[in-house]
C-alpha cells in the first residue's frame, strides 16, 4: 500500500538519510517537509537524491521547509531526475533558497513536468483498448505546469492515433498559439473527440480562435470547445460558441463535462476501464487524478485503510510504534490511531535538536505501517476466519461475498458506473478470486467494514459500486 509521509520541524540531515534507506523499500508516494526549524542541508539532499535515482514510487518531494538546502543540494537531485522517470511534483521555498540559481530550479520543475506528462500520456496508451470514453487531463490543482513544444507533439501523435479519447483538458499548462495549431492539425485526423478544453491560457489569442472555429466546421462531432481565460477576444468568443451550438455542444465546461459523463464517464467508469489499477498503478493519473485533486491528498486516499478490521492487539502495536498510548476500548484505539495516522505526530513535531528522534519515529513509524499492511494480508488469507474479534457469529455481507465468488456465480455480480450498471469483466472477476485467496490489489479493489468487495477504483479516483444479488 502506499504511505504518505508529512514532517514538521526538527529536521536533520540524519533523519533525511534514515528517510531516503526507507526510499528505497517502502511504497512511499509523498514525501514532504514542511516547517521552519529543520536542518536539512546538501547532506541530506544529496541522500534523498541517491535514493530517488531507483526510486520507482515516490510522486511528490515537497521541500518547502529545508531552506538550508543549497546549489550541491538541489544539483544532486537534478542529476538524480536524470534517471528517475516517476517524479511528478517537486515543491521548494523559492524565496528561501538563497544562493542558488533559478535555472536549475527551473530544470528539475522541467523534468518533474516530463515525467508527469509522460506518465499520462502512457496510461491513456495503455487503457486505449478498454475505454470507450477516454479522458486525458494535464491540469493539476494547486501547481502550474508548462507543456513545451515536445510535449505538444506527443500529445498530436497520441490524437492521432487514438479511436477513443473524447475529452482533452489542457487548462493551465502554459499553452501558446504554436502549440494549439498543432493540436488542431492533429484532430483533424481524430474523428472522436468531442471536448477539447484550453482555458486559462492567456498567451492563447485570435490565431487559435480562427483555427478553431475552422475545425468546428469541419468536425461536427466536436461539440465542446472551451477557451475561458484566454486571449481570445469577445467577437470570436461569440463565434465559437455558435459553431459548438451547430455542432450540438457548447462552451460551457459544466454542460461538457455533465455530457461526457452522461455517455459513460471519466475513462475508465463505463465498466470497461479499470485496468490501469488492475495492474497496479501507482496511484490513479487520469482525468481529475491530479486535475481535480492535489497528489498528496489522492495518495492519502489511497492509503485509508479499515482501521475498524483490525484486531485490538494489531491496533496496540501500532499505537505503540507511533509513541502513542495504548489503552481503552476499541473505539477509542481505533479513533486514537486514525488522529495519529493523520496528523503525522509520529513523524515530526520534533524541535531541531531532536532531529535523531524524529528520524528514528519517522523510521518506526513506516516499519509499523508496513508490519501492518503485513499482518493485514495475512489475516486474509484465512478466508472466512478474516473477521475481526468482534464480529458477531452471524452471517454478514462479506461471507455472502465468498460464498458467491467461491461458487463463481458472476453473473450475479454489477459494477456501478454512475447510474448504469455493468456485467463484471474476465479481470475483475479474476480479482474477486484473488481477494477470496487473501492476495487482492488494495488499489483497485476497496473492501467495506466487514472485510467484503464494496468497489472498484477508477483512474479518476471514483469509486464503483460492487453489487450482488441478494446483498
Amino acid at each position: 500500500m502506499p504511505y504518505c509521509v508529512r514532517l514538521v520541524d526538527g529536521v536533520t540531515d540524519l533523519c533525511a538519510i534514515k528517510l531516503a534507506e526507507q526510499l528505497k523499500t517502502r511504497r512511499v508516494v509523498s514525501l514532504s517537509i514542511h516547517g521552519e526549524k529543520n536542518e536539512v542541508g546538501d547532506i541530506g539532499a544529496a541522500a534523498l537524491a541517491v535514493a530517488l535515482k531507483d526510486n520507482t514510487f515516490l510522486l511528490k518531494l515537497d521541500v518547502s521547509g529545508c531552506s538550508k538546502i543549497g546549489q550541491v543540494g538541489f544539483q544532486a537531485i537534478r542529476e538524480a531526475l536524470k534517471f528517475n522517470t516517476i517524479l511528478s511534483m517537486f515543491i521548494f521555498n523559492d524565496s528561501e533558497s538563497t544562493g542558488v540559481s533559478k535555472e536549475l530550479l527551473q530544470e528539475i520543475v522541467s523534468a518533474c513536468t516530463n515525467n508527469f506528462v509522460r506518465r499520462v500520456i502512457r496510461k491513456v496508451r495503455e487503457t486505449e483498448a478498454h475505454t470507450e470514453h477516454g479522458h486525458l487531463s494535464l491540469e493539476r490543482h494547486h501547481v502550474q505546469i508548462v507543456v513545451t513544444p515536445q510535449h505538444i507533439e506527443e500529445l498530436a501523435n497520441l490524437l492521432k492515433a487514438s479511436a477513443n479519447l473524447k475529452y482533452i483538458n489542457l487548462q493551465h499548462v502554459g499553452l501558446t498559439d504554436e502549440g494549439v495549431l498543432v493540436l488542431v492539425d492533429a484532430l483533424k485526423a481524430n474523428g472522436v473527440v468531442t471536448t477539447l478544453n484550453v482555458s486559462g491560457n492567456p498567451e492563447v489569442t485570435d490565431v487559435s480562435g480562427a483555427a478553431l472555429k475552422e475545425l468546428l466546421e469541419v468536425k461536427p462531432h466536436l461539440k465542446h470547445v472551451i477557451v475561458d481565460g484566454t486571449g481570445i477576444r469577445r467577437i470570436l468568443y461569440g463565434e465559437l460558441e455558435a459553431s459548438c451550438r451547430a455542432n450540438g455542444g457548447g462552451v460551457d465546461e459544466a454542460e461538457a463535462e455533465l455530457e461526457f459523463e452522461g455517455e459513460g464517464g471519466h475513462d475508465d467508469e463505463d465498466g470497461e476501464g479499470e485496468e490501469a489499477e488492475g495492474e497496479g498503478s501507482e496511484t490513479p493519473d487520469l482525468g481529475p487524478e491530479e486535475g481535480d485533486d492535489d497528489l498528496e491528498a489522492e495518495a492519502e486516499a489511497e492509503e485509508e485503510e479499515d482501521l475498524e478490521s483490525l484486531k485490538v492487539a494489531e491496533l496496540k502495536e501500532r499505537l505503540r510504534a507511533l509513541g502513542q498510548p495504548d489503552a481503552g476500548t476499541k473505539p477509542k484505539l481505533v479513533k486514537r490511531l486514525r488522529e495519529a495516522m493523520a496528523s503525522g505526530s509520529s513523524l515530526g513535531d520534533t524541535q531541531a535538536d531532536t532531529g535523531g528522534t524524529a528520524a528514528s519515529a519517522a523510521s518506526a513509524a513506516l516499519e509499523a505501517s508496513a508490519a501492518g499492511s503485513s499482518q493485514e494480508e495475512q489475516r486474509a488469507s484465512h478466508g472466512k476466519k478474516r473477521a475481526a474479534e468482534s464480529e458477531p457469529e452471524v452471517e454478514t455481507r462479506a461471507h455472502r461475498w465468498r460464498a458467491a465468488v467461491s461458487d463463481e456465480r458472476f453473473d450475479a455480480m454489477q459494477v456501478t458506473v454512475g447510474r448504469k450498471k455493468f456485467g463484471l469483466r474476465p479481470d475483475q472477476q479474476s480479482e474477486l478470486t484473488s481477494w477470496l485467496a487473501g492476495s487482492w490489489d488494495n488499489e483497485w479493489l476497496i473492501l467495506d467494514k466487514d472485510g467484503a468487495p464494496l468497489h472498484f477504483l477508477a483512474q479518476d479516483g471514483k469509486k464503483n459500486k460492487l453489487l450482488l444479488d441478494g446483498v
